[in-house]
């Protein structure tokens, strides 16, 4: 069964993300259900975005997935999440096209 390339990114995401939680600088995200859902919700934006190249793409989707949980107030946080991620991803594949160049 095929499943996209978003479906690794958004797992890899969720992932990361539920693994930050266990760093004692975000333990109150843990301890509180609410941040933790918004946390997912921004990773989900996060994994479509690098996906694909778009945060405005990756902040619908998160919108649509979660959408019965989803909060306004998460939109700029999921921007500028999928922006960065956007940024970070790029970066790092040009660094690693370079290394296997030399």
């Amino acid at each position: 069964v095929s499943i996209g390339r978003e479906g690794p990114f958004v797992h890899m995401a969720a992932i990361i993300a539920t693994q930050l939680t266990r760093v004692p600088f975000f333990a109150s995200i843990r301890q509180s259900p609410f941040l933790a859902r918004q946390m997912q919700a921004v990773a989900v934006a996060v994994g479509v975005a690098t996906c694909f190249g778009a945060p405005v793409g990756g902040v619908l989707f998160a919108i649509e997935v979660t959408s019965t949980i989803f909060m306004v107030s998460n939109l700029w946080k999921c921007f500028f999440c999928s922006a960065w991620s956007i940024v970070m991803f790029r970066t790092l594949h040009e660094i690693a096209a370079i290394a296997t160049y030399d």
